[in-house]
């Protein structure tokens, strides 16, 4: 007979296969690692399981079949957790579809996902255990270190275990364990003897058997400091790499920062929580080559492709001709560098595929994530169907999707490992730290499912489909740390940082559950070579510590100084010229117009759909249509009946290329121009257009401006200036509008002159304002150009769209400075 052990015992007997979880656990117990779902492929050898992106496009199409007109990568990313869920359980889509609502349309894309996979011969990677528990064979096992197993699982081990198995669960007095006690009255039911084990009972779910403490440091990085220290303590003394763990509940939140502490520390970590395809070396240049035929050889994309680590060297000479001639599309960037890639309009994926990875295959990958990286790539493109007849456009969708979907490990090797707790569930620990043990960290805040929310699985469970609802996700998340607590045998360290991305924490409910009270922790302790200089700095001369000054002054109370903008450097405002732009940034943050315009500390202005593209469409179209229809006699009428050649011709002058959905965003362009034409307050009926990008140098207070006018129209009251708006953003202060009256009056002597703004998306007139203290601006402008003092100010307006935090460090530092006097 086969038996379900609830309680686990100290030294459990081991019969058959040994089934465990993971490696770690499977080390613990000294036997191979074999899992349950290692064990359910090859059960289905006969069957191939769907890659991700295999997966992603049946999804797509099953979405599109039962939407539609849709968003298809948008709505099968939001379905795909719930679809797979359902798989898992085997649901009988019936009874989700009878429920109705929301929950019928996820059981019809369920449903259609599902015939896209048997048409193919494929199966999910959720349906792993259902599918296999038709065909797998009895065999003998032990199944232990697993602290849960879902319906999945026990339908396939039950199916799989022959008389004599065993398998062994936690269990006690808690609710804890509820999720244990249901799989004991499943298995029951199927023949199965449970063995309560009263020795091995668990009286309190957080009971230790090792040494522990807890500590509270500081900060993220003091806490990362603190422990790195103590595993660098360990080695020294002799502990093996493979004895120590580090364990995080939020890898993406603390990975990085314990690599970037470990290699300053000279210690080797092995991590292997998941990293984006898009953040490697291998992604990024696969990104980049995206971007490049996306945009259509757009200069700063092109440049950027060129100019990646694992691409071929440019010379210094190419490069500067390259500047020179800033060339803008793929004919003219042939004439500078013949040997550019490039990709057919039109082909087969399988010829796509082939002239992709050649450009891969040429660098030396020398890391091993970027060597995985590469081999994960190739192997989700040989999947995919090779004499697909398809558009560049859809190629290089297929890529972008690849990019956002893979992932690889990011830091694969030897070394004291990180995991999460569901990494080493079952197995025994000798040094354990676990850190980040806030509230909202660790334990993970509940997250609702977006397509099948906890409601509707309340419904769902209440007409027997056993869909995880929001108490087991709980349990199930302590569960897995009992589970580590538990299998931590030598000496466990539980910390948290009283503040977390510059926000204050709470001591995680886990440190009462288990008995601990944090102690803080302030121990100062000088592990790496940059630590000791630090540490030693302000008693040596040199550079170095004269940066360390720069720094103690930048953050001490006090005037702003030179590295806060603060230069004695005078800017003649006779000479200097000024555009719109430039003077509301030295009117709002002199800072902010001395970091991009003295310092040229802004970047390369990138070339985005939603910004750079859309506001050169609109523009371009909107010139074109108010030159050809000037003197018409419905200007109006004239405008809508040359929309759509108009577009055309600035669509071909931008250069725009195979953007994936183009189609889709050209007609919403198009659309939106449409609707801001027909709004009334677009043209007046009795206005003539006079001028349309109208260069202009003029003086407005003393200052010397350079601009353009959008549009000048003519009417019966005097001249009207429009400025377009592809949003519904103002720079702070609005001086815009009255710098271009202005030069208009400049160029129209005695004419009145009016001007507006009008969002092109929202079809009306933006409501300006003059600022009050626009004297008083002007005046401190003055005065910091005349002194060359330009210190940072912060405020809500200045910094929201700022690109200079990094500059001027905006935060409390800056309430404890007082401004220069000018006068001085």
């Amino acid at each position: 007979m086969r038996a379900l052990f609830l309680g686990i015992p100290s030294e459990p007997t081991l019969v058959g296969l040994v089934i465990t979880p993971n490696r770690p656990a499977a080390k613990s117990f000294d036997v191979a690692p074999v899992t349950l779902e290692a064990l359910a492929r090859q059960a289905l050898s006969a069957v191939d399981v769907a890659s991700a992106v295999q997966s992603r496009h049946l999804l797509m199409r099953a979405v599109r079949e039962v939407l539609s007109e849709c968003d298809a990568l948008g709505f099968a990313r939001f379905f795909a957790p719930a679809v797979r869920e359902l798989l898992r359980l085997d649901a009988e889509l019936g009874t989700v579809a009878a429920c109705g609502g929301r929950l019928a349309r996820l059981a019809e894309v369920t449903g259609a996902y599902k015939r896209r996979l048997a048409e193919r011969g494929l199966v999910d990677a959720a349906q792993v255990f259902s599918e296999a528990a038709r065909v797998t064979q009895e065999i003998h096992v032990t199944v232990t270190g697993y602290p849960r197993l879902g319906l999945g699982e026990l339908t396939f081990l039950d199916a799989l275990a022959a008389d004599g198995s065993q398998l062994i669960l936690p269990f006690g007095e808690d609710a804890l364990f509820t999720e244990n006690g249901e799989a004991a009255h499943f298995l029951e039911a199927r023949g199965w003897r449970v063995v309560r084990d009263t020795a091995a009972d668990v009286r309190g779910p957080w009971h230790l058997r090792a040494s522990a403490e807890a500590l509270v440091f500081p900060s993220q990085e003091a806490e990362v400091r603190g422990v790195l220290a103590r595993v660098k303590g360990h080695l020294e003394a002799g502990v093996r790499p493979e004895h120590i763990s580090l364990i995080v509940r939020d890898e993406a939140l603390y990975g990085p920062l314990i690599l970037a502490v470990a290699r300053e520390y000279e210690l080797e970590i092995a991590a292997y929580y998941a990293l984006p395809l898009e953040r490697t070396r291998v992604g990024s240049l696969m990104s980049a080559f995206v971007r490049m035929l996306s945009q259509g050889y757009a200069y700063e994309a092109t440049t950027r492709f060129l100019a990646h680590p694992l691409t071929d060297r440019l010379s210094a000479e190419l490069w500067a001709r390259i500047r020179e001639a800033h060339p803008q599309d793929l004919g003219a960037w042939r004439a500078l560098e013949p040997q550019l890639p490039t990709l057919p309009f039109a082909a087969t994926r399988g010829e796509f595929r082939a002239k992709f990875l050649t450009l891969l295959n040429a660098p030396e990958l020398r890391l091993p994530r970027e060597r995985l990286a590469l081999s994960a790539l190739q192997n989700e493109l040989d999947v995919l169907e090779d004499d697909l007849q398809m558009s560049l456009t859809d190629f290089l969708g297929e890529l972008d999707d690849i990019l956002h979907t893979l992932s690889v490990p990011v830091k694969p090797g030897r070394g004291v490992s990180v995991h999460t707790p569901l990494a080493v569930l079952g197995a025994e620990l000798e040094h354990v730290f676990v850190l980040g043990l806030a509230e909202g960290t660790f334990p993970a805040p509940l997250q609702d499912d977006a397509a099948l929310d906890f409601f509707e699985r309340k419904t769902l469970r209440a007409a027997g489909v056993p869909v995880e609802s929001a108490p087991y996700a709980a349990w199930r998340e302590q569960l897995s740390f009992y589970s580590l607590v538990r299998g931590a045998k030598g000496h466990i360290t539980f910390s948290y940082p009283e503040q977390l991305e510059g926000q204050p924490t709470e001591a995680s409910d886990y440190f009462a559950l288990l008995g601990l009270e944090p102690e803080i922790c302030d121990e100062t302790l000088r592990v790496s070579l940059q630590e000791r200089q630090q540490a030693t700095l302000p008693d040596e001369e040199g550079r170095g510590s004269h940066a360390l000054e720069v720094e103690r002054a930048r953050e001490a109370a006090g005037p702003f100084g030179e590295f806060d903008g603060v230069t004695g450097s005078v800017v003649d405002v006779s000479n200097h010229v000024f555009s719109a732009t430039q003077l509301a940034h030295l009117l709002s943050c002199p800072f902010r117009w001395f970091a991009a315009y003295v310092l040229k500390a802004g970047a390369v202005a990138e070339f985005e759909e939603d910004a750079l593209l859309t506001g050169n469409l609109y523009h371009g179209t909107l010139e074109r249509l108010a030159e050809r229809t000037r003197g018409a006699a419905d200007v109006r009428m004239a405008m809508l009946d040359g929309l759509e050649t108009a577009f055309a011709d600035a669509e071909a002058a931008q250069g725009v290329p195979a953007v994936s959905a183009w189609s889709h965003k050209r007609a919403e362009f198009i659309a939106t121009l449409r609707g801001a034409i027909l709004s009334p307050e677009f043209i007046a009926e009795d206005a003539e257009v006079v001028s349309t990008e109208q260069s202009f140098l003029s003086e407005w207070h003393g200052f010397k401006v350079r601009g353009r006018l959008d549009r000048l129209d003519r009417t019966p009251d005097g001249f009207v200036i429009t400025d377009y708006k592809t949003s519904g953003y103002i720079s702070k202060p609005d001086v815009q509008l009255s710098i271009y009256e202005a030069a208009a009056r400049s160029l129209y002597p005695g004419e009145e002159v009016s001007a507006r703004y009008f969002s092109l998306k929202r079809a009306e007139p933006l409501r300006s304002s003059v600022p009050e203290d626009l004297e008083a601006r002007l005046s401190a402008a003055r005065d910091a150009l005349a002194s060359g003092t330009f210190p940072p100010v912060m405020s809500r307006d200045n910094c929201q769209y700022c690109d200079f935090e990094l500059l001027c460090r905006k935060g409390p530092r800056l309430d404890a400075k007082t401004p220069p006097d000018p006068s001085c």
